[in-house]
């Protein structure tokens, strides 16, 4: 069973069949059923109740407004890099980069962003931004140029963009063990 009124469990039937030893129809498969129905529902009921009473808050509204910001500054850094604007290859040659790999820069760039623009896969996406703000760092101590303000700009848009997703998502403050409950 792919799918079924239970909420979207999906699979069900084949776990309840191999946590039961094959008697699908025993005590035992329809009792694991039971328990797995009882707690998606509460997990997935718990979720939106959090989800909805947070998207309403000044809290949820700041974060995304950060968001918004930070993904219009990486758009404005991706896609001069992926055109192949002068200024932009310029700008990577000079960092000791060859001028072709512009565009791979950016477009990596460009990847992390939508993926971190999408509710689901945010986490990842800021994980993908953090990693390219790290080697933008890396890359300006590398190339010898006076790197304060390269490297302040890079830690502090690193620490909004993961200030922007808690706010959007609060929970996430406990999955880094920094709230409790």
């Amino acid at each position: 069973m792919v799918g079924d009124d239970h909420g979207g469990l999906f699979l069900l039937d084949r776990r309840a069949k191999a946590y039961c030893g094959g008697q699908f129809g025993s005590s035992a498969a329809m009792a694991y059923r039971g328990t797995i129905t009882v707690e998606f529902r509460e997990v997935m009921m718990s979720t939106n109740v959090d989800q909805t009473a947070s998207r309403h808050s000044r809290a949820w509204i700041a974060g995304a407004v950060i968001t918004g910001l930070l993904g219009l500054f990486f758009a404005f850094d991706a896609i001069p890099k992926i055109l192949g604007a002068s200024f932009a290859r310029e700008a990577v040659e000079g960092l000791g980069f060859s001028p072709d790999k512009t565009a791979v820069i950016g477009w990596v760039l460009l990847v992390c962003l939508v993926v971190f623009l999408i509710p689901r896969t945010a986490v990842l996406g800021a994980l993908g931004l953090t990693a390219y703000l790290g080697g933008a760092v890396t890359i300006n101590l590398h190339a010898d140029q006076l790197p304060v303000v390269p490297i302040a700009m890079a830690v502090g848009i690193g620490v909004l963009t993961w200030i922007g997703l808690i706010l959007r998502r609060p929970e996430l403050l406990r999955v880094l063990g920094l709230r409790r409950n």
